[in-house]
């Protein structure tokens, strides 16, 4: 073979083998941008990939994770469903190369409480965004009482005058039903939102409403003139104030709906049942004061003294605190529940009635009848925050606040706050909050939120966020004397991170024991299949009991180490006390199965 012929087909090889290296080249997949859709009531969005090059694309990432699915929809398209909570850059993989999004992506579920406000006189319910404090829409329904949906997916509104029960759908706030209820009046939604309880004064019943169907399935002839209603945390018991002048209370078994118990409660007008189902409060609008009841046997145990004709009642997630609205009085008493004694008085409009507490406890809403006002109460300062102006507003007695999913912060150029670490210890009597941050993009505060059973909080104070900063940041908050302010062993405290367009995440939850020596440590709490009981040391002749809140054995078990799990399989209460005895003592701790 010639040289010529050598060194031409030399140039050939070279050139076929860069045009194949072009074509490989012009296959390798590229990111132009993406778009994001989706309704933050669903556990997805959608994402839309724009780009090149993506045939026959492999996989779909966010972050470290695989996205729910995707679809190919042409060489320059690709359509994603990502969860809910997902961020990170996005990443296709095809056969001929691997491409990085230059944003990051996040989809961040959000919520906003709602207050939902009769107006009587307009024949409206008028809607407060409580981030913002203004009303945000006016629903035209028949209302004097209302009450929200534990999901915040629906809020049911009774007419007295009309013999109506309206259903407000929250999402597009327009009536979806109306059901004829004669004299409404008390109106309560069970703690799993499937049912909704009615009391109509006339014919002397409580009509149980399915909120699946709209349909009246029950009613319970619970006598005279039954009023105002409140239902135990577990959704079995109710507790309607009846009688000519409200001189008792009628227990209600929602099970069997049948009467199960009346006790003299001379004029009684709200009541409110603690978090953990074991107290019951009633105001005694005549004789000023606050009436305190075992849930266990119906006793009275104690008698508190508040401002003048006290009416409606609202408690703290965390069942430590107790808000009063005294109607003659124009003020709200702030109790303490530990010590059954009034810690604070706060004054607000004329003839406060109606009053509700935000769903992370940071905010009393209280509805004033005589100045057409609704207050806001902080219950970190316990002072009032904004008062809010309307027209002929009613008593709005039952729930009206409820938390709704409102957007999912999608977003492809600024990723979300980052916590780095969240750490809680004990110090001398206090303690001691650390966390550390990154990327404070529109931040605009942390709130430090604290639980004694690990599921209600109540907000106990907040540190402002330096904000708009890529550095790490350093935080600290002092809980002071909870050694002596609780007589428990585990506090749990979580972060509530909050941006300056309303928009919040939590962070994940700590736990702290308190009082280790002394005490035991239950997880978790709630506990579904199996709770792990530990003690600080190996206890002698130790024996586990579990009662339910009426003293009922329920299960025994010998402690034979320092951790002992339980099997809860033939636990049918949800609420029930965990005991253990030995040769140390006697300690007794709350326990919820769910």
């Amino acid at each position: 073979m010639s040289t010529n012929k050598v060194i031409i087909r030399f140039f050939i090889l070279v050139f076929v083998i860069t045009i194949n290296i072009k074509a490989l080249s012009a296959q390798t997949p590229i990111i132009y941008s993406f778009t994001t859709s989706g309704n933050c009531t669903s556990p997805n969005v959608t994402v839309t990939i724009n780009g090149n090059n993506f045939f026959g694309a492999t996989a779909v990432t966010v972050g470290n994770n695989a996205v729910t699915s995707f679809q190919v929809i042409s060489n320059n398209n690709i359509t994603a469903i990502v969860p809910v909570n997902s961020f990170g850059v996005i990443k296709v993989i095809t056969p001929f190369g691997i491409v990085n999004s230059t944003d990051s992506f996040y989809s961040n579920k959000s919520y906003t409480a709602y207050a939902y406000i009769p107006n009587q006189g307009s024949n409206s319910v008028a809607v407060i965004n409580t981030v913002k404090n203004t009303v945000v829409d006016s629903i035209p329904v028949k209302a004097s009482q209302l009450s929200a949906s534990p999901d915040g997916t629906k809020v049911y509104v009774a007419d007295f005058l009309s013999n109506t029960v309206s259903v407000i759908s929250a999402d597009s706030n327009k009536v979806m039903a109306t059901l004829t209820v004669n004299s409404p009046v008390g109106i309560r939604f069970s703690p799993d939102g499937t049912k909704v309880f009615v009391s109509s004064t006339r014919n002397n019943l409580i009509s149980v409403i399915n909120t699946a169907t709209n349909t009246i399935t029950a009613s319970v002839n619970v006598g005279a003139n039954p009023e105002y209603i409140s239902v135990s945390p577990d959704g079995t018991r109710l507790y309607v104030s009846t009688g000519i002048g409200r001189n008792t209370i009628t227990v209600v078994n929602t099970v069997s709906n049948t009467v199960v118990a009346t006790f003299p409660c001379n004029d009684n007008w709200g009541s409110v049942v603690s978090p953990d189902g074991t107290t019951l409060y009633v105001t005694n609008v005549n004789h000023n004061t606050v009436s305190v009841y075992s849930t266990v046997n119906d006793t009275l145990l104690s008698t508190i003294s508040v401002g003048a004709n006290p009416e409606f009642m609202s408690i703290s997630p965390d069942g430590i605190m107790l808000y009063v609205t005294n109607s003659v009085g124009n003020t709200v008493s702030i109790i303490s529940t530990a010590t059954n004694a009034v810690v604070a008085t706060d004054t607000v409009g004329t003839a406060p009635e109606g009053i509700s507490i935000t769903p992370d406890g940071s905010c009393i809403y209280v509805i004033n009848t005589g100045s057409n006002t609704v207050s806001v109460i902080s219950t970190v300062t316990n002072q009032v925050l904004a008062t809010i102006p309307f027209v002929n507003i009613s008593a709005g007695i039952g729930n009206f606040i409820a938390n709704l999913p409102t957007e999912c912060n999608q977003s492809s150029t600024n990723m979300p706050l980052v916590l780095l670490d969240f750490t809680v210890e004990l110090m001398s009597a206090n303690s001691i909050c650390n966390w550390q941050t990154n990327n404070e993009n529109n931040t605009r505060q942390f709130i430090v939120e604290r639980s004694i059973d690990g599921l209600n909080y109540n907000s106990i104070g907040f540190i402002n966020a330096i904000g708009n900063t890529v550095k790490d940041n350093q935080y600290k908050y002092m809980d002071t004397n909870i050694v002596n302010q609780f007589n428990i062993s585990t506090l749990y405290y979580r972060l509530k991170m909050l941006d300056k367009d309303g928009h919040f995440t939590y962070s994940k939850i700590v736990s702290l024991t308190i009082n280790a020596k002394n005490g035991f440590s239950i997880y978790p709490n709630p506990a579904y299949n199996f709770v792990s009981v530990e003690t600080p040391f190996f206890l002698n002749n130790g024996e586990l009991l579990i009662t339910d809140m009426s003293g009922k054995l329920l299960k025994k078990q010998k402690m034979t180490s320092k951790k002992t799990v339980v099997d809860l399989a033939a636990i049918s209460t949800h609420f029930c006390l965990i005991t253990i005895k030995s040769d140390e003592g006697i300690k007794t701790e709350k326990l919820m199965v769910r």
